[in-house]
């Protein structure tokens, strides 16, 4: 059985892994990852809190 347009299915890690060495980028260190995900983090309750003042007044 032929897949649909000849578009074969690759596992995550595949697909990061070109992306990775084509973009030429270096691993992380866990205290780069953690501090990448806190911000992340910071910045999505700092949305949270904004959308809910803005229905809170209006």
């Amino acid at each position: 059985m032929q897949r649909k347009y000849g578009i074969r299915k690759q596992p995550l890690g595949a697909i990061l892994r070109m992306l990775t060495v084509f973009l030429k980028l270096a691993p992380l260190s866990i205290s780069q990852l953690l501090l990448a995900a806190g911000i992340a983090c910071v910045a999505v309750l700092w949305y949270e809190i904004v959308k809910f003042v803005k229905v809170s007044i209006g």
